[in-house]
């Protein structure tokens, strides 16, 4: 009789052997984000995504970069950095993210630019180091790197130093101006053609023209028509009182234009070949 309770207990141990490392891996299992919260080292990961030769990079070549931290919860810490060209509004964007749960690193660089026209020129570099640069050159035109680009992306993109077609134009003398008078943010100056001073310019390939609005509302010059649309040859967007935008015309054609914020305003630009 007294080898059943033996018996028993060494079953019982077994058992308990047996089921208590499937009990607790099942228990982490269904709790793995408490577990993952409870052993998260936030410091350590920021320390780590410091370390990374994307953070190194944008310190060393833009120390005056915005760096701010974020924890998400139990999924990861993050560091996000930015660097601005306050007359352009350019910005290079650096996000280096460390995910708990699969103990990854994740860097992404991207290249923001408030003038849309000039992203074909985000990433321009000297010809003499594209040509050996080991990043694709997908990733310039399209002003972004993923992953083990990241750095040499931020090392080569000119994105912040570039500047925009508004800014080298005005550089430029303009070959032409043409006016937003005052008060032509109210119908009537449709009548008589004055909503745009001179209404009709005849200018030739390769010149550049100056629009300045002098009114007080605000203005776009847009190419198209109020009945069709802008058609996307150029647009300043909106010009506040006294802006100046500028367009180089390279084809020759017949350019109309109207003002989207007042359609009534309309002018017309005729191109010619010298």
């Amino acid at each position: 009789m007294e080898v059943i309770p033996k018996i028993g207990i060494l079953v019982g141990i077994v058992a308990v052997c047996i089921f208590l490392p499937l009990w607790v891996a099942v228990t982490i299992a269904e709790n793995e984000y408490l577990f993952a919260k409870v052993f998260f080292d936030k410091d350590l990961h920021i320390e780590k995504m410091k370390q990374t030769e994307s953070y190194k990079t944008m310190i060393e070549r833009y120390p005056d970069s915005i760096v701010s931290t974020r924890s998400h919860a139990m999924h990861g810490s993050s560091i996000e950095m930015m660097a601005y060209n306050d007359n352009s509004d350019n910005e290079l964007r650096v996000d280096i993210h460390f995910d708990q749960m699969s103990d990854y690193l994740f860097e992404n660089a991207r290249c923001n630019v408030m003038d849309h026209g000039d992203r074909k020129n985000l990433g321009t570099i000297p010809p003499e180091i594209l040509d050996d640069s080991p990043i694709p050159k997908v990733m310039f035109s399209n002003g972004e790197a993923r992953e083990g680009f990241t750095a040499d992306f931020i090392t080569y993109t000119n994105c912040i130093e570039s500047k925009t077609i508004q800014d080298e134009l005005e550089e430029l003398d303009a070959d032409h101006h043409i006016a937003i008078p005052e008060n032509t943010g109210v119908p009537g100056c449709e009548e008589d053609l004055s909503c745009f001073e001179p209404y009709s310019l005849k200018i030739q390939v390769g010149d550049v023209v100056s629009f300045r609005n002098f009114d007080g509302d605000f203005h776009t010059v847009t190419s198209g028509s109020p009945e069709s649309g802008p058609n996307g040859e150029f647009d300043s967007s909106l010009m506040e009182p006294g802006d100046q935008f500028l367009h180089k015309f390279t084809e020759s054609d017949e350019y109309d234009y109207f003002c989207m914020v007042h359609p009534w305003q309309t002018g017309k630009i005729i191109v010619h070949e010298k």
